[in-house]
């Protein structure tokens, strides 16, 4: 599943040649894990509160389905371009794929819903965040000098 949200890398640039200053585009860029308790909302409404999105995918593998599940981003994320990828995804018994074309037309089975985000850097135990709103947690996370 593609949503932006779960993980941001980025790779450290190469060092400068011995004796030149770095470029100013050469900024120092780190790894954070950013995970999110996860809501299941079935067609009628009805939420399911989870941990993770591998919790919710354990769930939604459970239950009984007339035909392969779909599943697709809750309405508050679908304005938020930026963070999040709008898609339609199917979820087998072993593989997530991206429906693509006529079948992105394909009626959701859920919606899932990201809250409580929290951040991490790699090897870690300290967390950052628990809130809402994604923005709120990555300016937080950002804004210190000793981020998690």
């Amino acid at each position: 599943m593609d949503v932006r949200t779960t993980k941001n890398t980025n790779e450290l640039p190469p060092p400068p040649p011995p004796g030149q200053e770095p470029q100013p585009d050469q900024t120092v860029r780190e790894e954070l894990i950013l995970t999110a308790a996860v809501t299941i909302i079935d067609r009628s409404g009805v939420s399911i509160p989870t941990e993770s999105i591998e919790q919710a995918l354990k769930v939604i593998r459970r239950r009984y389905h007339a035909r392969t599940p779909v599943v697709e981003l809750a309405r508050e994320h679908a304005v938020d371009v930026h963070r999040f990828t709008q898609a339609k995804w199917e979820i087998g018994d072993e593989e997530i794929r991206l429906l693509v074309g006529p079948e992105a037309k394909t009626k959701s089975t859920y919606r899932l819903q990201f809250t409580q985000y929290q951040v991490t850097r790699p090897g870690s135990e300290e967390t950052r965040g628990n809130t809402h709103s994604l923005d709120a947690v990555i300016r937080v996370s950002m804004a210190s000098e000793k981020c998690p």
